[in-house]
């Protein structure tokens, strides 16, 4: 047999195996984006695909995987979390089950990690498991809210459509985001005939739907993100494409800016109760609260009240141990206060995920992390420089990290399902950019085929 017949026969091997892996990625990546707020059974099973074609896939990535700063990261993360979690049982043998158990959940945030691995692998399907993503997060919210109980029409209770109210304001933010970033897209570039009307008034009341159930939700600091990081993004994504509209005296185009400033600000003021109830009310609180005057907060607003202590308590607890933290668990609960009052008798966690994630592993888990995020953001930004990624997609992915990172503020969700799905969708699809440049699986088959026969 030839030197080519025996590279081509191993080529062939090489080959099917990397097309089965291909198919069982394929399956798992669909499974996981349209599942992941629509059953944690199917999620679950798409993420079980991807982690075994992940693993699979080893051998034809190991020269990539070795190089790759995210990944190493996420390795030394990850012997950290091993080794520091076996720590805590020894020091707390009390709250064994809790180190372990939280140790698991921290494990399940570098499922990101597969499924960027599998975006790679389909690199043209991208925006098709964003679009897939986005429908499996309306049939979630659809099916899963109790609409009788919402009361959505009065607004009178707090509604999560499906979810926690706090996490759930997160991602409907998030979708409104979304169809603010991809308007282009969604409405269409013909911006003339009836299609194009149809599609227009179809949009606008989509957004006006979204932006009522994010206000609906009562959700303070999500309001805030969304303020914080959606105009000043919003400008950054139009505002040479309003300008150029405006010298060219695209009046339609204009037209469609204003309408949705319009209606955004409509729906606002339709809902002028419930800001009054959740936000004037406590304006002198939050004002307080802004300026570090933390004995002006009132008991009697325990939303206010209740982070202020458990920030102050925390943060006192973690000096107690700032290098490696109190483990996976965190604190003991016997333990949790070094006074407890009636404001955190009841209270599970710190309401605040920079200060849980410090509490339980320190400044050396916290750095490591930290490499972490600015290798997956900074190699966004080197992408989108170097136009590998569109000006939609980038916005979108930073907008939503952002919304994300004042969110954190506020809140601790580690063993809420959703919220590490949540996680995973962030960081995976942000590092599926970064690798999406890399060699393809078939090619580095065939070149180890031809490297065997030298």
């Amino acid at each position: 047999m030839s030197l080519a017949d025996e590279v081509s026969k191993k080529y062939d091997g090489h080959n099917a195996y990397v097309t089965g892996l291909k198919k069982l990625s394929l399956a798992g990546l669909f499974l996981f984006v349209f599942f992941a707020w629509l059953g944690t059974a199917g999620s679950y099973l798409g993420f079980f695909l991807l982690t075994v074609a992940f693993v699979a896939s080893v051998p034809l990535y190991w020269q990539r995987f070795r190089q790759d700063k995210v990944l190493l990261l996420s390795v030394l993360f990850i012997v950290y979390l091993a080794g520091r979690t076996l720590w805590a049982v020894y020091e707390f043998p009390e709250n064994t089950q809790a180190h372990i158990n939280d140790a698991l959940e921290w494990l399940y945030l570098w499922l990101f990690v597969p499924l960027a691995w599998s975006l790679k692998l389909f690199q043209h399907k991208y925006r098709t498991a964003l679009l897939v993503l986005g429908i499996g997060f309306a049939l979630a919210v659809i099916r899963n809210t109790n609409w009788q109980a919402c009361d959505v029409l009065a607004g009178v209770n707090r509604c999560g459509f499906g979810f926690q109210s706090i996490l759930g304001a997160l991602l409907l933010a998030s979708c409104l985001l979304g169809l603010l970033v991809f308007a282009p897209r969604l409405i269409g570039e013909k911006r003339s005939g009836g299609l194009f009307a149809v599609r227009l008034m179809l949009w606008l009341a989509v957004v006006a739907v979204v932006a009522e159930f994010v206000i609906l939700t009562q959700t303070r600091i999500v309001w805030l993100a969304f303020v914080v990081v959606v105009p000043p993004l919003f400008l950054l994504r139009y505002g040479n494409e309003i300008v150029a509209l405006w010298r060219n005296g695209r009046v339609v185009a204009l037209i469609m800016v204003v309408l949705v400033g319009g209606l955004l600000f409509g729906v606002v003021k339709f809902n002028e109760a419930i800001f009054d109830e959740r936000v004037t009310q406590f304006k002198d609180d939050t004002f307080a609260l802004m300026t570090l005057q933390f004995d002006e907060i009132e008991a009697d607003n325990p939303s206010f009240a209740i982070r202020v202590v458990m920030n102050q308590q925390g943060f006192l607890r973690w000096l107690e141990r700032p290098w490696i933290g109190w483990g996976s668990g965190g604190i003991p609960r016997d333990q949790f206060f070094s006074a407890e009052t009636d404001l955190t008798r009841h209270t599970p966690h710190f309401h605040n995920t920079y200060l849980e994630f410090m509490l339980r592993f320190g400044l050396v888990g916290g750095v490591i992390f930290l490499l972490l995020v600015w290798q997956l953001f900074s190699g966004l930004r080197t992408a989108r420089r170097q136009h590998k990624v569109d000006k939609d997609i980038y916005f979108f992915l930073m907008g939503v990290s952002l919304l994300f990172a004042v969110w954190c503020l506020a809140d601790f969700q580690l063993s809420s399902t959703n919220w590490r799905f949540s996680f995973c969708v962030v960081f995976g699809f942000t590092y599926a950019i970064i690798i999406a440049d890399q060699t393809a699986p078939e090619q580095a088959a065939l070149s180890q085929a031809v490297d065997k026969q030298k």
